[in-house]
């Protein structure tokens, strides 16, 4: 009981809770930045405003929590918002960018290192031990072409790993991948079939509003096609 306590107590400040649980504050600033970019795109004087200065705090906050995949996804967002139309207003481009330089200029040093430092990347652990993960999901995706059973990928994962794998997480940290070792080859091919059907009928609906002139609901399937 005791130990609970000063666990509460240490998760108090935001700081720690940044420290304790990045993931869940990642994927909470996400949608928030979805909701921002709706309101550059079609906002009107102050909404728009105020989604411009929102973006690069949600920025700043997210790399805080030092996740490269949520980064990632953010960037992912911001380009399909550049460059698939309903296209950004050119000012609101511009402004864009100058945001994203201004985030990357005043972003902390261990951020800019953590992301941006060739030599820094090249070193850690974290990146360099995705690669034996993901040659030991081939591995067991090719020997059990029907899959080991869902959660079961780590119960088989030592059979399958190479002599140079020193993970303790044994997972694919690739959702393909450990779909073709869990479920089988042909399951991951449905799930491809469906995550490309999904895509398709997202932008064929982006189209149809386009066509209807309404450029909001638009916006909003481009979000989520991003």
């Amino acid at each position: 009981a005791e130990d609970g306590i000063r666990d509460v107590e240490r998760s108090r400040g935001l700081g720690d809770v940044y420290k304790r649980q990045p993931i869940h504050l990642a994927t909470a600033i996400l949608p928030a930045l979805a909701c921002a970019s709706y309101f550059v795109i079609h906002g009107k004087r102050f909404m728009r405003v105020g989604g411009m200065l929102v973006i690069p705090l949600l920025l700043f906050c997210l790399a805080t929590t030092m996740v490269r995949s949520a980064a990632l996804g953010v960037l992912v967002l911001l380009v399909v918002l550049y460059f698939v139309p309903p296209a950004l207003p050119r000012w609101s481009k511009i402004a864009l960018l100058i945001a994203l330089a201004a985030a990357v200029a005043f972003a902390p040093s261990p951020v800019k290192k953590r992301f941006a430092d060739p030599r820094f990347l090249m070193r850690e652990r974290s990146i360099r031990s995705r690669v034996p993960m993901a040659v030991t999901a081939m591995r067991m995706a090719a020997a059990n072409p029907f899959g080991v059973g869902l959660r079961n990928l780590h119960r088989h994962y030592d059979e399958y790993k190479g002599v140079r794998d020193l993970t303790t997480a044994k997972i694919a940290h690739n959702m393909f991948l450990e779909l073709a070792a869990a479920v089988g080859i042909p399951g991951a091919l449905c799930f491809l079939g469906w995550l490309t059907a999904t895509l398709i009928a997202l932008n064929r609906k982006r189209r149809e509003l386009l066509a209807r002139k309404a450029a909001p609901e638009a916006a909003v399937v481009v979000v989520l096609l991003a």
